[in-house]
């Protein structure tokens, strides 16, 4: 038989509180797999919710909310991370492009040096 609404619930809770820690910690090298478990949990939750009585409804919502809460922090801590790494690019692309400018500018006078000194 399958698992219980709230067992898996329970273990969407679990998984989200993993990824949160790693994101918050700066980490995005496990995000995928996590929203890959994520949706699988999602998938097999969606019939069995229907089936909860109203006891377990209430334990299912403060569930819910509690994931819904901790995926609010890590969208946000991923947009800061994916903001900085963004910042991070267009840095290193501008040092690039001073390196290429600079090379290019040594490369012309370095070159007619090199044919003055030779001819």
């Amino acid at each position: 038989m399958g698992r219980e609404p709230l067992e898996l619930l329970e273990e969407l809770l679990r998984v989200t509180l993993e990824m949160h820690g790693e994101v918050l910690a700066g980490s995005l090298d496990h995000l995928p797999e996590y929203l890959t478990a994520r949706q699988h949990l999602i998938d097999a939750l969606g019939p069995l919710l229907q089936e909860l009585g109203d006891a377990d409804r209430s334990q299912a919502l403060a569930l819910l909310q509690e994931i819904v809460k901790k995926d609010e922090e890590v969208r946000h801590r991923v947009e800061e991370l994916l903001k900085r790494e963004l910042a991070s690019l267009k840095e290193g692309q501008k040092t690039v492009q001073a390196m290429r400018a600079f090379r290019e500018s040594l490369g012309d006078s370095a070159s007619s040096r090199f044919i003055e000194g030779e001819g």
